[in-house]
């Protein structure tokens, strides 16, 4: 697993996480920037706490995606 692909997947899990009316607050429309968070994740079964503003400063840039209802029950 490539270290771009590990970063993706934890924001995928600390978005997944989110309480509901976060995303109220955080609707960004195109072009917008995220806002700056951070969230416990883990990598290898490490345990670290995932910071955007970290991992836009070393990577330059940071892909989240969301999946409407992956893996959550209905």
């Amino acid at each position: 697993m490539t270290i771009a692909r590990a970063w993706m997947l934890t924001g995928l899990a600390a978005l997944a996480a989110a309480p509901q009316r976060a995303w109220a607050a955080a609707h960004l429309a195109a072009g917008d920037a995220a806002p700056e968070f951070t969230a416990p994740a883990t990598l290898a079964g490490k345990a670290f706490t995932f910071s955007l503003r970290h991992a836009a400063a070393r990577d330059g840039m940071v892909l989240l995606y969301f999946f409407p209802k992956a893996f959550t029950p209905d």
